[in-house]
């Protein structure tokens, strides 16, 4: 489909006026406490609007309106959890990590916690920027293609040009205006997120007939297992969704569903059989590959990642298995849960909240502050963003189950809804607000893993006395260093990337969370309660996900996400080994 002329000129119009906010900040920017953290002189706006876009980037806009076509109504337990995370963040914790960062002259998180223990040792240090660097640097790469993948759907252009383009704007302002181009980008950013998520739904549910008649029409929607594949065909990149009413074959003259069994002129084709994918072969001694492998069966069971070949025309992976809700589950809030599957799903939901206050990409922004003044302004604002938002997200994954039933990828249900409904430079301005979501977070993820190399590394942990001028130069160039190592990794396109991704907000969340509070709210916490406090949140997140969350949901269908035990069980070891040894004078 060709990509109207308007639509490119209005998203690319809005990347230049983001080139030129980084322009404009890097004139301010002059020191190292300003590089990172614009001399504590954010307004109210800019602390809770750049806070929250950073925070929620892409899986929002993308990720969440996906979840919602696919949970239906359940998918509030989403928005309730990280509006709770909001609430505590907002009202408990800026405050206090505020005044504190501005009274020890903090301004990294390793910072905080160090300064707080007073550990002249720098233990403390060096292993939060360890774990601060290995989930950072991975993210801002995972972000990077995520963009790449972003161009690639909307204006068909080859990947590697949509992550190039996506590094080189991020990496400019960031590099140039530091934490004040990036928290000012972020408002803009922010701003058109929740754009994108009033005005689409508020569209969506006038096609519908209301919200009454988009649930009566959910109602009557299938529950179903769909198979997500995307790749190179004939040259074109392309998504292709299999489920139960459809079996794909991948030449478009080749006909699209059996006919008496038969299927003429072709060598296989997909089909869903008892919620399995099954490669079904016609001709065997064709050369056509699974994961560079020639096939010998006749019916082959795909798992997530099989990767199909065939020659230079196809090449196609198996990218997603969703299970799609229906009926009377996609309008309730349980979906007809119980027992410990309720509690796992509930758990998991709602406990999302607790990444926030260990987030250090959106806690850096309460440091920033101007005053504890505008921390009480900056919550109405932040959760009015919030609410706004996370139901506009949810809503809008509703009503596209409804009115894109057979979409190709429910997390795009924004970008196809924005094509169908509205004039190509209005469509341009989501588009914007999709890239703009995930850049939101890569760039200040950039400059946190920064801080970690130049403050907490070089200046703190080093004890390198040198003036503002070397450590500001030092900064930039380890902002473009970092982000040229970040979009090598993403060119790759390499899996790992995700992984990483999967437990990084509860790695972050588990591992400074805990801590962080502690620190703030009990005077006996100590140097080593800090340490196993970090370790054990950092630990119990990679041995939870890799083992025994999927032990757990085999055995008793438990499925509980690994932030919640792991930030549990840091707060219980930092407590315990402070209890254990000897507090600080």
């Amino acid at each position: 489909m060709e990509v109207p002329l308007s639509l490119i000129i209005t998203f690319f119009a809005y990347m230049v006026f983001v080139l030129g906010i980084g322009i404009y900040a890097g004139k301010f920017t002059r020191s190292m406490e300003s590089f990172f953290l614009a001399e504590r002189k954010m307004g109210a706006v800019v602390t809770s609007i750049s806070s929250v876009a950073s925070s929620e980037s892409g899986w929002l806009i993308m990720g969440f309106v996906g979840e919602a076509y696919i949970l239906g109504l359940q998918a509030v337990w989403v928005a309730i959890g990280c509006l709770l995370g909001f609430i505590f963040n907002w009202f408990f914790f800026a405050q206090r990590l505020r005044r504190f960062s501005k009274k020890t002259g903090a301004i990294t998180v390793p910072d905080v916690l160090e300064f707080g223990v007073n550990d002249t040792s720098h233990v403390i240090r060096y292993i939060a920027v360890c774990i601060i660097f290995i989930l950072m640097f991975t993210y801002v790469a995972a972000q990077l293609t995520a963009a790449g993948k972003a161009f690639r759907g909307i204006f068909n252009l080859d990947y590697r040009i949509g992550v190039l383009v996506g590094a080189v704007v991020t990496i400019f302002y960031t590099t140039v205006g530091g934490f004040r181009a990036v928290s000012w980008t972020d408002v803009a950013q922010g701003l058109l997120m929740v754009f994108a998520l009033v005005v689409m739904p508020i569209l969506l549910l006038g096609k519908l007939g209301g919200v009454p008649s988009m649930f009566n029409q959910l109602r009557n929607e299938e529950a179903k297992t769909v198979f997500i594949f995307s790749g190179e065909i004939d040259g074109r990149w392309k998504t292709i969704r299999v489920d139960k009413e459809l079996t794909v074959s991948f030449n478009p003259e080749w006909p699209e569903k059996l006919k008496d069994g038969k299927h003429e002129n072709s060598t296989f084709f997909l089909q869903v059989k008892e919620d399995k994918c099954i490669l079904v072969m016609l001709e065997t001694n064709t050369a056509v590959l699974l994961n560079n492998n020639k096939i010998k069966e006749p019916e082959v069971t795909l798992k997530k990642g099989d990767i199909i070949s065939w020659g230079d025309a196809i090449r196609i992976s198996l990218e997603k298995v969703l299970k799609l809700e229906g009926k009377e589950d996609l309008v309730t809030l349980l979906g007809g849960r119980g027992g410990l599957t309720l509690l796992g799903f509930l758990l998991g939901m709602l406990g999302i909240g607790l990444g926030y206050p260990g987030a250090p990409h959106v806690i850096t922004r309460y440091m920033a502050a101007k005053g504890e003044s505008e921390i009480r302004r900056g919550r109405i604002i932040a959760m009015t963003w919030g609410v706004f938002a996370m139901f506009g997200a949810v809503f809008t994954g509703l009503a596209c189950r409804c009115l894109f039933r057979t979409i190709e990828d429910p997390d795009t249900g924004l970008l196809v809804a924005g094509k169908a409904l509205l004039h190509p430079v209005f469509a341009g301005l989501i588009l914007a607000a999709v890239v703009s979501a995930i850049r939101s977070t890569a760039d200040s993820q950039l400059l946190v893993a920064s801080s970690s190399l130049v403050r907490d590394m070089y200046q703190q942990g080093m004890g390198k006395d040198v003036s503002d001028k070397i450590l500001m130069r030092l900064s930039r160039i380890s902002v473009l260093a970092l982000g040229i190592a970040a979009t090598i990794l993403a060119l790759t396109e390499a899996r790992a990337i995700f992984w990483f991704v999967l437990f990084s907000w509860a790695g972050l969340g588990a591992s400074f969370g805990p801590v962080l509070i502690l620190s703030l709210y009990w005077k006996r916490l100590t140097k080593w309660g800090v340490i196993a406090g970090m370790c054990t949140g950092f630990t119990i997140t990679i041995i939870w996900k890799l083992y025994i969350r999927g032990l757990l949901n085999n055995l008793y269908r438990l499925d509980i996400y690994e932030l919640v035990p792991a930030f549990i069980l840091a707060a219980v070891a930092a407590i315990i080994v402070s209890l254990c040894t000897q507090p600080h004078s």
